[in-house]
């Protein structure tokens, strides 16, 4: 950096734009190999490109990482690249409002699967409870048949199946 302003300086939590000046932009991005590898930065040396943008992770002076929007922009004189301009937007309360929607969205998407589970375990649940309180009510005033056990055993079996396979 040959020039910093304030502004940019207290987003990476510097005193003063000053302390920036001579670092590159490697120093302060979580990825170090910025300028060798980064191919938009390249692009924009190698005049392939005049500006882009793109989403950077950087450390701010107290080794705290933020997500940023940074835009670079050259500036050519007698068609070499005199100057390149980086604006940086923090966008780590986006980021995180992101997140804690995303996240948002998977519990509630949980929570109605788990509606739709309780909903299918309602009728086989309501039977096997009616189909034993039946056996017994019958096997107390001594009318159960070993047929109507074994027939209301099938079913109740059919239904803790149909539990099971709701669960896979």
């Amino acid at each position: 950096f040959t020039e910093v302003n304030n502004k940019f300086s207290q987003i990476l939590g510097y005193e003063d734009g000053n302390v920036l000046q001579n670092k590159s932009m490697a120093e302060i991005s979580y990825e170090k190999n910025f300028n060798d590898e980064d191919e938009l930065y390249t692009d924009l040396i190698n005049n392939k490109t005049e500006s882009y943008s793109i989403e950077k992770i950087l450390i701010k002076d107290d080794g705290e990482q933020i997500d940023s929007f940074l835009t670079a922009k050259s500036f050519k004189i007698n068609d070499k690249i005199k100057y390149i301009l980086f604006s940086i937007i923090d966008i780590t309360e986006i980021k995180a409002k992101d997140n804690l929607l995303f996240q948002q969205s998977k519990m509630a998407s949980m929570g109605e699967m788990i509606a739709n589970i309780a909903h299918q375990w309602r009728q086989p649940l309501s039977f096997i409870s009616t189909a034993s309180s039946g056996v017994k009510m019958q096997k107390e005033f001594g009318m159960l048949t070993d047929e109507h056990l074994n027939t209301t055993l099938d079913q109740i079996t059919q239904s803790t199946q149909y539990l099971s396979q709701t669960i896979d």
